[in-house]
């Protein structure tokens, strides 16, 4: 959590390199941490402030959504913030199928401010891609329009 605390400092990169740190903590089964904070944000953060694109990051987001695809399928599938996470990996993917339906499960478990959390990240997210990689900025886009819907629905 000390990355979240640099990233609020606009101290990027050493949030990127606490995010690894505890990237490395979350996949190490000694300490059985169910989590995917660290590897989340240590993957989209770069991508947010404009230091990588989607396309760069595009073997991380894999490996993330293989991860992330495991949980749900076991110990976190009624966690909220694992599904999207999921979802958020996959619309920069560009697999927007599996995207909505990882988003569906997320707004089924979420509550109004869980939604309008993870739709505040898509729009960071949008507004730097819409700069750098117009279709990646489509994509996220559709899955912020699914957030939004949901919150007024």
């Amino acid at each position: 959590m000390i990355g979240g605390n640099y990233r609020r400092l606009k101290r990027f990169e050493d949030a990127i390199s606490d995010f690894e740190r505890g990237r490395q903590y979350e996949e190490d089964g000694r300490f059985e941490v169910n989590s995917s904070y660290n590897l989340i944000n240590e993957i989209v953060l770069p991508i947010e402030e404009g230091m990588k694109t989607a396309a760069d990051q595009r073997g991380k987001l894999q490996a993330a959504a293989a991860v992330l695809e495991q949980q749900v399928r076991g110990g976190r599938r009624r966690d909220r913030w694992a599904w999207a996470d999921l979802g958020e990996c996959l619309l920069l993917l560009g697999d927007l199928e599996r995207a909505r339906s990882a988003y569906d499960e997320f707004i089924s478990l979420g509550d109004t401010d869980s939604i309008k959390s993870a739709r505040a990240v898509l729009q960071r997210l949008c507004a730097v891609l819409v700069e750098s990689d117009g279709e990646a900025a489509v994509n996220v886009d559709s899955g912020l329009q699914q957030l939004e819907r949901a919150t007024r629905g």
